[in-house]
């Protein structure tokens, strides 16, 4: 099984990212043999559709899992049409998080889960219009 970590540095011990598509970087570990591959994002930094690129990068790599803090509606739609599972994870380490995940101690990440992506949508208001 391949486990995908959104990171903040290429580092096991890194941080987990804030969130999915803009982390710099993603650990991918292969539990058959409890190897870790970084890869840097290259889409980290895209004004739009960093949450798709990064998706394609998992899928790509044939990752199994994703462990993130945040993921956007279209790249976990993305990621579930690919059979990818997404696990919710905050505030720890890769290791952390991969340790938590082999004792079964995430979240999984559906579509209709609230917390699948933290940013907060405003309607906007125009005039003449309620």
């Amino acid at each position: 099984m391949k486990i995908a970590v959104a990171v903040e540095n290429p580092d096991p011990d890194s941080m987990i990212s804030e969130g999915f598509g803009r982390s710099r970087y993603l650990l991918i570990h292969d539990t058959i043999n409890e190897s870790d591959t970084i890869i840097t994002n290259p889409f980290f930094a895209s004004v739009g559709g960093a949450g798709i690129e990064t998706s394609q990068i998992l899928i790509e790599n044939n990752c199994d899992a994703l462990i993130t803090s945040s993921i956007g509606k279209h790249a976990l739609m993305l990621l579930k049409s690919a059979g990818v599972q997404v696990f919710l994870s905050t505030e720890t380490t890769a290791n952390n998080a991969l340790n938590l995940f082999r004792e079964g101690n995430l979240n999984s990440v559906e579509l209709n889960t609230p917390r699948h992506h933290r940013r907060k949508h405003y309607r906007k208001k125009h005039k003449g219009y309620s």
